[in-house]
């Protein structure tokens, strides 16, 4: 079986994370797996500036290149605009379209249609559930994607960017991690899934093997950090410590309210309680968590699903699946992800596994054959027969016998 060549991007929290790795049928085999913290590289889930994130990229990929002897020509990277909406869009027209212009014709009329809720978006992205076409009208079900102007066109600018220097293959984060991650029963009986990212918590809802609902909450860890950091008037990096090494979902899971001894931002030493901490971290949990359940009520999914899958930073905390469970009354799961394994090196980040689940296209550049230059034939050259020059009148006659002379006469 043939071995193709993979690569795989993760744009987040300003930190881009860069996998490389050969699949044989379904088994993922790492090759390569690099993280690399870079200021400045995102903001709110998106990237920030294309042209450095292409620099940061030529990098590392050059690195890679040398160390396992090959060329790079593309690669895969999942998108996650924080204006994202999702809607199940119904469209008909009074008139009979051959079905193989039709899917084109009605997505023409909702790429002119603007989404109300609390924000205009505009649509990004569309995907055909069922089409049909009767005598005098014409209708199709679309699952429809939706984000703000501007997110929409930083979007694009990224892709069209990315597309000037690779062979690049986008796709929206959570929806490809739900494709993967859950199972096909889950999909079939109703199933959402949550991803508790840095900058953004972004869900999906599938049933009946359908997608009904997505959509990215602007709200993440990184928010976690910085109340914190605020509170208790810390640097962003010593508040991320704490929260993932003292930090409990809710207050009613601290079971002994325990002191420590930190350094603020000045370098002055002071005291903070595990309930303290306790209550900054479940103020914004219970927002991020909100904010998902006010777009399922909008969205009347709500009764579609009795589980929640949830992956990303946050849903470690401890007694997360409990808390979630107190929130929301339906039954919660958090995934363990797989993790791929070569020698020292560990790969366990959710969507760049996803992304090498469902990549097909080589990621090898594919070298032309260098072609000779053609030369064209020197032209032959043909030689002329020399010519004789002409006979003068003299030269003609001499040698000719003199009329007069008699053949009998003897020459004296």
């Amino acid at each position: 079986m043939e071995e193709k060549v993979f690569v795989a991007l993760d744009f987040a929290n300003n930190r881009l994370s860069v996998c490389l790795a050969k699949k044989r049928g379904e088994e993922i085999i790492l090759l390569d797996y690099i993280i690399k913290e870079v200021d400045g590289l995102t903001e709110n889930g998106m990237v920030k500036s294309p042209n450095n994130a292409i620099l940061e990229i030529n990098a590392i990929f050059a690195d890679l290149e040398k160390k396992h002897n090959l060329k790079i020509g593309g690669f895969y990277f999942g998108i996650e605009p924080y204006s994202l909406l999702s809607q199940i869009r119904r469209v008909e027209i009074a008139e009979s379209i051959p079905t193989n212009i039709a899917e084109e014709r009605l997505k023409s009329i909702m790429e002119q249609e603007i989404l109300l809720d609390n924000s205009e978006k505009k649509l990004f992205a569309s995907e055909k559930l069922s089409l049909t076409s009767q005598i005098g009208k014409t209708s199709g079900e679309f699952f429809n994607i939706y984000m703000k102007d501007n997110v929409k066109s930083n979007i694009e600018k990224t892709i069209r960017n990315f597309g000037n220097h690779y062979k690049s293959f986008y796709r929206i984060a959570a929806d490809v991690q739900a494709e993967v991650l859950l199972s096909e029963q889950q999909k079939q009986d109703g199933c959402m899934l949550v991803d508790f990212g840095g900058e953004l918590t972004s869900f999906v809802i599938y049933k009946n093997s359908v997608k009904v609902l997505l959509a990215v909450v602007p709200l993440g860890g990184k928010h976690i950090s910085q109340d914190l950091a605020t509170r208790f008037s810390l640097t962003e990096k010593i508040a991320e410590k704490m929260k993932l090494q003292l930090g409990k979902v809710a207050t009613k899971y601290v079971y002994e309210d325990k002191r420590f001894q930190v350094k603020d931002k000045d370098g002055q030493t002071i005291e903070v309680t595990s309930m303290e901490i306790a209550e900054t971290i479940e103020a914004r949990q219970c927002e991020i968590f909100n904010f998902i359940m006010r777009e399922i009520t909008q969205s009347k999914s709500i009764d579609l699903f009795d589980e929640i899958v949830i992956v990303g930073g946050s849903s470690g905390f401890d007694n997360m699946s409990d808390f979630l469970e107190e929130q929301s009354m339906k039954r919660v799961v958090r995934l363990s992800m797989p993790e791929i394994y070569s020698g020292t090196l560990t790969m366990d980040n959710p969507l760049i596994f996803s992304l090498l689940m469902t990549a097909d296209q080589d990621c090898r550049r594919v070298e032309m054959p260098k072609t000779q230059p053609i030369t064209k034939p020197e032209p032959t050259i043909i030689q002329e027969a020399a010519k004789k020059p002409k006979s003068s009148w003299f030269e003609k006659i001499k040698g000719v016998r003199n009329m007069f002379e008699d053949e009998n006469d003897s020459r004296v």
